[in-house]
């Protein structure tokens, strides 16, 4: 089994080939003292794994190594098929490719995008703030 660990640096979008086939790549920055951007791809219906994380997310991915050959020219694809949290929170994901014994439990998923803004603070104040100021004694406010 092959597993690599780091952060999430890019999540790519779904694209689709023909009526049948779908491809989503990613890529995760590994954490060694040479680190190294690792690009993996999910296929079909593993394209939505990656819909529960945000860039900057500390991961563990299980893939397999593919290799063929095509136009007399060989490629090496390393397709994921399991994504784990390392932040502590668990397995944010199920296992498509493997036994159905390992049953997880999907937590909330995290929002994606900015964080709401929150209000600024109201200050009730019954004082005059500008008496002790003397280029303020006339200000408009």
């Amino acid at each position: 089994m092959n597993e690599i660990t780091g952060t999430l640096k890019v999540i790519g979008q779904t694209t689709q080939y023909g009526p049948s086939f779908r491809k989503r790549e990613f890529v995760v920055t590994t954490e060694e003292k040479y680190p190294q951007d690792i690009k993996l791809e999910l296929y079909q219906d593993d394209c939505a794994l990656i819909d529960e994380y945000v860039t900057g997310d500390p991961l563990k991915v299980f893939y397999n190594l593919k290799g063929n050959e095509y136009q007399e020219k060989f490629y090496v694809n390393l397709q994921a098929w399991k994504i784990q949290s390392t932040s502590g929170g668990g397995e944010k994901t199920e296992d498509t490719s493997s036994s159905p014994k390992e049953a997880s439990v999907k937590p909330t998923p995290k929002r994606r995008g900015r964080p709401p803004k929150k209000a600024d603070p109201q200050v009730e104040t019954t004082e005059d703030l500008a008496k002790d100021v003397p280029d303020l004694a006339d200000a408009p406010f």
